[in-house]
């Protein structure tokens, strides 16, 4: 759904959550869903697959929306400091 949000689907259930964020602030999409998938991958991987709610869905589309409409807001996909990761 891109900028229009996420749709979930689960057990036969369907689950939206329309996006958020202001699109004045979008400089590119670059990444926006490989961070959108690893942001789900990131919740499943904390909460399971069992017995997923409405809410739960939602909390793991808000996740993921939100990390995807973050790296919006830069140019490229990368850190804004790469070198801040260095050790």
């Amino acid at each position: 759904m891109g900028k229009d949000g996420s749709r979930a689907y689960y057990k036969g259930r369907r689950v939206e959550n329309a996006l958020h964020s202001s699109p004045e602030h979008t400089i590119e999409t670059t990444g926006a869903g490989d961070t959108f998938c690893a942001s789900i991958l990131n919740y499943v991987l904390d909460h399971g697959l069992e017995d997923l709610s409405d809410e739960n869905l939602m909390e793991m589309l808000t996740f993921a929306n939100a990390g995807a409409s973050l790296i919006t807001t830069r140019k490229g996909c990368s850190p804004r400091d790469a070198n801040s990761r260095r050790g």
